[in-house]
């Protein structure tokens, strides 16, 4: 959390310098053509918006607005320092205890989410489990899937498939889960 905060503070830092250099250099919309031609307001909202690409194309198109209007600008030390600080906070350890149980509640989540169609939502394993059982595979169509955590994954797929006389049922399937690997434990 403190490092996102960390970002936002370097960004808005840059963006304030951005607009200061630019205005005391006397940047104007026209003074160049093509990328890069803006005033300071349209710089600020540029590196406040697009930081990592705004901020280095302004660096760059710096020369050529001193060399335009003869201006010498602000220094860059306040930004320089600013972004070693912002580099030494985004590449310090963290120093928060629960970032570990954090990391590993965030890894099962990512093992749960990745056995679901982020397409539909179904389980990717039940529903090959459930297409190999059907009369008619080609006529599956996935209603919802809902699911809940414990020590297994519970879940719950309503589908819609053709019965053996050609007529649509929608049926349930509930299975059990392993978290880990997305196989199919028992069929309930």
């Amino acid at each position: 959390m403190w490092k996102e905060v960390a970002i936002w503070i370097f960004i808005v830092i840059s963006a304030i310098w951005v607009f200061y250099d630019a205005k005391s250099i006397g940047v104007r919309k026209g003074l160049i053509t093509g990328l890069g031609n803006m005033n300071p307001i349209g710089w600020f909202f540029a590196v406040l918006l697009l930081c990592a690409l705004s901020l280095p194309l302004y660096l760059m198109k710096r020369g050529t607005f001193k060399k335009e209007t003869g201006r010498p600008g602000l220094t860059l030390a306040w930004l320089a320092f600013g972004f070693i600080m912002g580099l030494l906070v985004v590449a310090s350890p963290s120093s928060n205890p629960s970032s570990s149980s954090n990391s590993q509640q965030s890894s099962v989540e990512n093992k749960i989410t990745s056995q679901f169609s982020s397409w539909n939502g179904e389980h990717r394993n039940l529903t090959k489990y459930i297409k190999y059982n059907m009369k008619d595979p080609g006529s599956y169509e996935h209603v919802e899937t809902r699911f809940s955590t414990g020590s297994d994954l519970i879940v719950i797929t309503r589908y819609r498939g053709k019965n053996s006389f050609g007529a649509y049922n929608v049926d349930t399937v509930k299975a059990r889960i392993d978290i880990n690997t997305g196989g199919i434990l028992e069929i309930m």
